[in-house]
């Protein structure tokens, strides 16, 4: 295995779990926190409707985007190097990585625009 697919596994294992707490909060800070009194008991109080959707609008959108687009880029380069129909390799790894890349910049611009 090169040097580049471990990196990728690693960015992969990293950012896995992250992405799953980042998305556990944007359910309990979107849905759940308007639909039941049962999240700001849970929470102490900390989660009310005004706290959820700041937390919900303005802070995790930014950083879940960031962590989901490189999590999913890495997943594609990750399937690029195990395909071994797809030649040359590296060109696949740059048009990966430049329409992840891309994805994380439409996302910023239309999240920030």
């Amino acid at each position: 295995m090169g040097k580049r697919i471990k990196v990728y596994y690693s960015v992969l294992r990293w950012t896995a779990f992250p992405l799953l707490i980042l998305m556990w909060f944007a359910l309990m800070s979107g849905p759940a926190t308007f639909k039941s009194d049962l999240v700001r008991k849970w929470t102490l109080g900390l989660i009310n409707p005004a706290a959820a959707g700041k937390l919900h609008s303005v802070w995790l959108p930014p950083v879940t985007g960031l962590v989901f687009y490189v999590h999913v880029t890495m997943g594609f380069l990750v399937i690029v190097n195990r395909l071994k129909w797809l030649k040359p390799k590296i060109v696949w790894e740059v048009v990966s990585f430049l329409v992840g890349s891309f994805g994380l910049l439409q996302f910023f611009g239309l999240y920030y625009g």
